[in-house]
């Protein structure tokens, strides 16, 4: 961030707390430094030793220190930016709802310095997406986008009041949804269209979606091809990624962006371990995540 500003003494940094543990003097010193400032970077996460293998702590909420640090953070009144450094997807309430921003930087190897300091001036366009759901609660996990329907979905047209699958105090679904990612810049998507309704074993169809950077500033958008299978021999899940493109658009740039869509990849693993498609309904969904999509049906004739 020095190499980036034209005078560095406009920087100012300190330490608001270790990664589980703080000291009054810490604070102090701290909110000193954010007193001078225009804006708050915190940088928090967990430490590498506390995901993976046989590292994993039950409480996916960042430590209470540094959830505390944010809090006193916000009383100053300033807009805070929260960079996150962490090994898996955390429960993200008291920082993404406290922070002007949140940068997900997992953790980034040594580069990673420049590469956030890139994202955080302007100087790159954040385009990255996630591989995986963040959730809104411990009690969600694990939840993951392509998981398989149940006997009674929320949502449903013949759901009940009470005895459908959900939630009496969270939502259904995650804080954010795979194939989650914003930008400086905003995108719109025009209404998508299959060439065809049908798919055979020689005749793929081709989906197409209209996508325009409706924002100021040039910027990438990644846009997702889901599929589902309505009615496989196996149970299948609601969605499952096929294709996805990463466009580079200007402001007010449109593309069309053209997947094709072939019997090959309606294929799954039967109960005989055989490779294979089912004749029947499916639904292909396009979107810039996993959540927001738009729905096209199709079948597959064999």
């Amino acid at each position: 961030m020095k190499e980036k500003l034209d005078s560095p003494t406009n920087l100012f940094f300190a330490d608001g707390c270790d990664i589980e543990a703080a000291t009054e003097a810490q604070w102090k010193e701290a909110e000193a430094a954010a007193q001078e400032a225009d804006v708050i970077v915190l940088a928090l996460g967990e430490h590498s030793d506390m995901s993976g293998e046989a590292g994993c702590r039950a409480d996916i909420r960042l430590p209470e220190v540094q959830l505390e640090l944010i809090r006193k953070a916000r009383s100053l009144g300033k807009p805070i930016v929260a960079v996150l450094f962490n090994g898996r997807p955390l429960d993200l309430h008291g920082v993404y709802d406290e922070s002007e921003a949140v940068l997900e930087a997992w953790f980034p190897g040594s580069e990673g310095g420049r590469a956030v300091a890139d994202l955080l001036f302007g100087d790159a366009n954040p385009s990255g997406r996630l591989t995986m759901s963040f959730p809104y609660s411990v009690g969600q996990v694990p939840v993951y986008y392509n998981a398989f329907n149940t006997g009674r979905p929320q949502g449903a047209p013949d759901a009940q009041v009470r005895y459908v699958s959900q939630y009496l105090d969270i939502p259904n679904e995650p804080l954010l949804p795979f194939g989650f990612g914003l930008s400086y810049t905003s995108f719109e998507y025009g209404e998508a269209a299959l060439s065809s309704d049908t798919v055979t074993v020689d005749q793929p169809i081709t989906l197409t979606a209209r996508v325009t950077n409706t924002g100021a500033v040039a910027g990438e958008e990644t846009v997702q091809l889901y599929v589902r299978d309505v009615s496989g021999e196996v149970v299948r899940p609601v969605k499952e990624l096929k294709a996805f493109r990463k466009v580079a658009l200007q402001p007010g740039e449109s593309i069309e962006v053209e997947f094709i869509l072939s019997e090959s990849q309606l294929r799954y693993y039967h109960a005989d371990l055989k490779h294979y498609s089912d004749a029947g309904a499916f639904v292909a969904f396009v979107g810039p995540n996993s959540k927001q999509v738009d729905s096209l049906p199709f079948r597959l004739v064999k």
